[in-house]
């Protein structure tokens, strides 16, 4: 619902006003984007222009008596637009128009000081935290992958690598909002061939929970390049199609909050 500059408009204010009001005791305003995010489409959260209308939105879910967390993302390989990083040059959909670059360290330290001056932002704006998005195919999702992150240097191969990236970021963002709460939007599994297995998701899980220490990991699973495989499986699963991911990530981090996601009612 932001306008084509990104900015907040009346139609977001009522919608996250209505969603504080149904008695949720945290809103998590959705994809805010960076300042090099190649994604034309979402509400930004990088510049001193943005906040005048992310301080009215956090007014709007804090009248409600709701937190209010910004979710920051970085699209990667799904940016859908000219100039898209990932960790290889694996294309979204398998089309060699949507072929991403390989990050260099170069860009690495952009996409690390972009996730940091937006988390920033965040907290000037008044939020009570940030989720760091790291699911559905996105950029940090992508390293994790044995699929998306075919590099060789010390940002791939072991599981160790793969998660260095998400760390380095996660430190970068602790580093620049001091105590605000830090949340991660969690892939556990991917259901691709070659993508990553519940048992490596919840190896990862380990990791971020050591290293990062979260404040909570809001689980989910999958990409877009396998929701149509999804969406037809949930239509024979009950409620909470991915409770399966969630629990086998709070088996592996008892002592991180962990949030389900999946048709829940």
């Amino acid at each position: 619902y932001a306008d084509e500059a990104g900015l907040v408009t009346e139609q977001m204010l009522r919608h996250y006003a209505t969603m504080a009001a149904s008695g949720a005791g945290l809103i998590v305003v959705e994809a805010a984007r960076l300042r090099h995010n190649a994604s034309p489409h979402g509400l930004s959260a990088f510049a001193p222009d943005h906040l005048s209308g992310l301080k009215r939105l956090v007014q709007a879910i804090h009248g409600h008596g709701a937190k209010a967390v910004l979710q920051l993302f970085h699209p990667g390989r799904f940016s859908f637009a000219p100039g898209g990083i990932a960790p290889s040059a694996v294309a979204a959909f398998g089309d060699a128009q949507l072929m991403p670059r390989p990050l260099s360290e170069k860009d690495m330290l952009q996409v690390i000081e972009d996730f940091a001056e937006s988390a920033e932002i965040a907290a000037q704006a008044g939020f009570d935290g940030v989720e760091l998005h790291g699911a559905t195919g996105y950029l940090l999702a992508s390293f994790l992958s044995p699929r998306t992150n075919q590099r060789e240097d010390s940002y791939g191969g072991s599981l160790e690598n793969r998660v260095r990236f998400p760390l380095r970021v996660f430190s970068a963002v602790r580093a620049r909002v001091g105590d605000l709460p830090i949340g991660y939007r969690f892939m556990a599994r991917e259901y691709v061939p070659g993508g990553l297995s519940l048992e490596e998701g919840a190896a990862a899980a380990k990791l971020l929970a050591k290293d990062a220490k979260p404040a909570y990991l809001s689980v989910t699973a999958g990409t877009y390049e396998c929701f149509a495989f999804l969406a037809q499986s949930k239509q024979k699963a009950p409620e909470g199609f991915m409770l399966e991911e969630a629990l086998a990530v709070k088996r592996a981090v008892p002592d991180v909050p962990v949030i389900a996601a999946g048709c829940l009612q």
